[in-house]
């Protein structure tokens, strides 16, 4: 009787052990399922919507990047950020078939050369706005990332759409704007050469309503021993707004304020000891269009840009004549109306274009 006993208690406890080993089996099956690259995946497409990357500069028009045929690059503004990128000429080092040549040190005359083509064959646009010099020629110099949400570089024969002076390509900035909420993003740094870093921005918005602020300064002592100062401070903002379901409409605008001293000759020597350059810009951009119907979209763009130039070299002394100056100033209007009719994925563009130029220049007093 003990012996029968003892067996029947034996067996319950061999079944609750199996039962317990074969939950625990299953609870730790789950636990690890769930912490599976395979089961992250799955977490995330249930908890998280993957929003379709589009393409501005390929067309003219928002389409998704896996139905663009052109030679498109896309530099997100957070990889910049990443990787503590400040200045768009150092971005597009990295584009294939891209080079940029700066002369002297920071605040030196940039130029970025695409597919062989001279640099003045690039057209630059900030939020749709030509910034331009009159010929074609752009200073990348002291263009910064500060509140970029992406630069798109297109390249090659389909910038025609873009005029004839984007010959070899079109690079454009896109301006940020925040999300529902408020976010306050700021930082500063110093290093080498004296150099101090600073900027200070404010983003949000709503579900109809988004907006951004920044403010920058960027200076630096330079890499020569003397009169090397660079100074550039950025002022940028951008507004968004979503009228009704087929309308919308965007005001974008930047303003950079710089002065670059350098000491050298047009040999390269260090000669002078109080020359310097200085560079206002201005861009203003207003954006609106209304869809009509599923396959036509029409799309109003006002654009506004201006450029102060000065160049100042002072004599170095009482026996030195040979000091002058010039300014000289550059702005241009431009209306573009553009009407897009979608085919499947891929849009045609249509647009009318009209310019208001003028440009100038003039001893300093």
């Amino acid at each position: 009787m003990i012996a029968t006993v003892d067996r029947a208690r034996i067996a319950g406890l061999a079944e609750r052990v199996l039962f317990g080993s074969t939950l625990l089996f299953l609870v730790l099956g789950a636990l690890t399922a769930g912490l599976s690259p395979a089961g992250l995946s799955a977490q995330q497409a249930q908890d998280t919507t993957q929003l379709k990357e589009l393409v501005v500069t390929a067309n003219g028009t928002p389409t998704p990047a896996d139905a663009v045929v052109s030679t498109v690059t896309t530099i997100t503004g957070d990889e910049l950020r990443d990787r503590g990128i400040q200045f768009v000429q150092d971005a597009l080092r990295d584009i294939p078939g891209g080079t940029v040549v700066q002369s002297g040190s920071y605040g030196g005359v940039s130029s970025f050369f695409l597919r062989g083509g001279e640099s003045d064959y690039v057209k630059v646009l900030i939020d749709g706005v030509p910034v331009n010099q009159s010929g074609g020629g752009y200073n990348w110099a002291n263009l910064t990332t500060d509140n970029v949400e992406r630069i798109e570089v297109l390249r090659g024969p389909a910038s025609v759409i873009y005029g004839s002076d984007a010959v070899t390509g079109v690079v454009q900035i896109f301006t940020r704007t925040g999300s529902p909420g408020v976010q306050l993003d700021g930082g500063a740094e110093a290093g080498t050469f004296g150099t101090v870093n600073g900027h200070a921005a404010v983003l949000g918005g709503t579900s109809a309503l988004s907006y951004s602020a920044d403010a920058s300064r960027h200076s630096t002592d330079g890499t020569y021993p003397f009169n090397n100062d660079y100074g550039n401070t950025v002022l940028s903002g951008a507004l968004r707004s979503a009228i009704g379901a087929a309308s919308d409409a965007s005001l974008s605008v930047r303003v950079s304020d710089n002065r670059y001293h350098f000491p050298t000759d047009f040999s390269g020597a260090l000669a002078d000891s109080n020359q310097s350059s200085a560079e206002k810009s201005y861009s203003l951009g207003l954006n609106a269009g209304r869809r009509l119907g599923d396959r036509y979209e029409l799309r109003l763009t006002g654009a506004a840009a201006r450029t102060d130039g000065e160049f100042d070299e002072p004599s170095d002394n009482a026996a030195d004549t040979a000091g002058f100056g010039f300014a000289s100033h550059r702005k241009r209007v431009i209306m573009i109306v553009r009407v897009a009719h979608r085919d499947s994925s891929c849009p045609q563009v249509t647009h009318v274009e009209v310019t208001i130029c003028g440009d100038g220049e003039h001893p300093l007093a």
